[in-house]
C-alpha cells in the first residue's frame, strides 16, 4: 500500500490524501472530513450514500496511515 489515499468529494473531484506530506496531518485529515460535503450537510440535503462510502474508505486508510507515520517520526 502506497499510504496514498484518493476520493471523490462528491463534486466530481477528488480528494487526495498522504501521510507523507504536510496536507497528510491528522489535522488536515480531519479538516477534509469536515469540508467533506460541507454544505449539503448543513443543509439537510441528500447526499449519495455511495459516494459516502467510497470518499469514507479512502479517508479512513489516510487517517490510519497517517497516525502511523505521526507515530514512526
Amino acid at each position: 500500500m502506497s499510504g496514498h489515499a484518493e476520493a471523490h468529494d462528491g463534486s466530481g473531484g477528488a480528494i487526495t490524501a498522504s501521510p507523507n506530506s504536510c496536507t497528510g496531518t491528522v489535522d488536515a485529515l480531519v479538516d477534509e472530513a469536515l469540508a467533506y460535503q460541507a454544505e449539503a450537510f448543513d443543509a439537510d440535503e441528500p447526499i449519495d450514500g455511495g459516494d459516502l462510502v467510497q470518499w469514507f474508505a479512502a479517508w479512513r486508510i489516510a487517517l490510519r496511515d497517517a497516525r502511523r507515520h505521526k507515530r514512526q517520526v
